[in-house]
């Protein structure tokens, strides 16, 4: 993620589970499509994606957007990690 120094956090309102599969192969295929959520509220999903650039974003964007389903995207780009702590969790 070194060379891809942007974090942003992309927001998608899903109009139909007839094209849920395109979206999840989608976001298998991308590299930068770090984490992916189902989430209640406004939105459907949330990921979690990151980019080299401003135009690389961009571009992912345009390619999330043209899928069949997609309704709306709504793209927050991070200005700092406060904490950032992964862990494994014991059972």
């Amino acid at each position: 993620m070194i060379q891809k120094p942007l974090l942003a956090f992309v927001f998608v309102e899903f109009g139909s589970l007839d094209y849920l599969e395109r979206l999840k192969e989608f976001v298998r295929k991308d590299k930068d499509i770090l984490e992916f959520f189902t989430v209640a509220g406004n939105f459907d999903y949330i990921l979690k994606m990151c980019a080299k650039d401003m135009d690389d974003v961009d571009k992912k964007l345009a390619a999330l957007k043209g899928l069949k389903g997609v309704i709306r995207t709504n793209t927050y780009i991070t200005l700092a990690s406060h904490k950032y702590e992964p862990t494994v969790l014991p059972d």
